[in-house]
């Protein structure tokens, strides 16, 4: 085939979209075998990983399924500019979204680099879009940089509404609606989690908003958390969803001027349900009506928050109303809470450098029941009944540790300031 084409002859695999000069052709017979006009799945390596990103946005690409053979290290971009092609990109445009699989087979994508802050694009991640059919996993991502404005982003997906599992995302997102692994969830996110820094209005260290009937259970962040309305150490806002077996170790900072909603695990939790989760950062809000809990900064509606463990040292708002701060809720509207636990010693701080003090604590309330016995195997078995056969791990001298999700898990409790 290859002996007939002149220099500048290009050759069309059939059903792939993807054109190959004759030397490249020559030389490796890439499209044939590893963008797998002839093999399903695709194959992802190192060698073809520029042509899968531009084959994997066009009409047929998207419905593929794909098998990552190796780790994969991108090329490095020139300063302000991006590495990386969301794939899925265009809903907005034509309605398209990722609708197959990617199986990362274990493996690492290093380097994803996407930096659009001209607003062009409105989903980023590795993937921008997928739909209710696309399955995402077994992947991790490090060094990633994904700076954008106004967009939904996530490392892995911008907006999930099919399943992301079993992956991880290490380095900074930014952007609006903003989470290490996932930006918007309408599917299933589990047994995940983020490393590095995550930025923007609405965000979680690991999904920026939770909407629908849809869930992220079996996943944990100790990144750093930084935003503006709804700020969660796992999910900034749950909107209607379940976040469950859950938790988080790192900072999480909300500020803005008519005030942010900010929790340890969760921001802000409406119509939904959170349960069997904890955290050991220090959240604080800023702005004037700011709302802070360590592990829900609102809950409000028709919700839930049960089986929770409080145990950031300190929670703080610079609301002037010790009714805007809780140790497991800082707010609770008409929600249920049951079983929830707190440190005995956390300090809660409104104002500037007001104290309070508990004056309720109880299973159903605000701040929980304090506890001092949370560094022992039996509370979390018997007290709160967390699962330890499918999906808690115990180790000796650590909290709680996730079954089968990854990454150096060495949570502890932090000395109280």
């Amino acid at each position: 085939m290859a002996k007939g084409m002149t220099e500048q002859q290009q050759v069309q695999i059939l059903h792939s979209g993807v054109f190959v000069s004759k030397k490249r052709f020559q030389c490796t017979l890439l499209l044939c075998v590893l963008l797998s006009a002839c093999s399903d799945p695709f194959l992802v390596t190192q060698d073809n990983i520029e042509e899968f990103n531009r084959y994997a946005n066009t009409k047929e690409g998207l419905k593929r399924d794909y098998l990552l053979t190796e780790d994969i290290v991108l090329k490095a971009p020139e300063p302000g500019a991006s590495n990386w092609t969301p794939i899925g990109k265009d809903f907005h445009i034509n309605g398209t979204s990722f609708a197959g699989t990617f199986d990362g087979n274990g493996h690492t994508v290093t380097g994803l680099t996407i930096h659009a802050t001209d607003g062009t694009n409105q989903e980023s991640g590795l993937f921008g879009r997928i739909d209710s059919k696309a399955v995402i996993q077994n992947l991790g991502l490090k060094d990633v940089s994904i700076i954008t404005q106004n967009s939904t982003v996530g490392g892995v997906v911008g907006v999930n509404s099919g399943t992301v599992q079993n992956c991880y995302s290490e380095g900074e997102v930014r952007g609006y609606t903003v989470g290490g692994v996932v930006g918007v969830n309408g599917g299933t996110v589990q047994n995940c989690y983020s490393m590095g820094s995550v930025i923007g209005a609405w965000v979680g260290g690991v999904v920026g908003m939770n909407s629908g009937n849809n869930l992220v259970q079996n996943s944990y962040s100790i990144a750093s958390v930084t935003g503006g309305q709804f700020v969660g150490g796992v999910v900034g806002q749950n909107w209607g969803g379940t976040v469950k077996n859950s938790y988080a170790t790192g900072s999480v900072m909300g500020r803005d001027a008519n005030g942010a909603t900010v929790g340890g695990v969760v921001g802000w939790n409406w119509g939904g349900t959170v349960e069997n989760s904890y955290a050991t950062g220090a959240p604080n809000g800023v702005g004037s009506r700011s709302m802070v809990g360590s592990v829900v900064g609102e809950n409000s509606g028709d919700t839930k928050v049960e089986n929770c463990v409080a145990l950031s040292p300190m929670v703080a708002t610079t609301a002037d109303t010790a009714e805007k701060i809780g140790r497991v809720v800082g707010v609770n509207s008409e929600g249920t809470l049951g079983n929830n636990h707190a440190r005995d010693d956390m300090r809660l701080i409104y104002g500037y450098a007001k104290t309070h003090s508990p004056t309720e604590a109880h299973l159903a309330g605000k701040d929980g029941v304090g506890t001092s016995t949370h560094n022992t195997e039996a509370f979390w078995k018997t007290t709160l009944r967390w699962d330890f056969s499918r999906s808690w791990e115990w180790k000796e001298g650590f909290l709680p540790t996730l079954r089968n999700v990854g990454g150096e898990q060495t949570p502890t409790v932090q000395a109280a300031p």
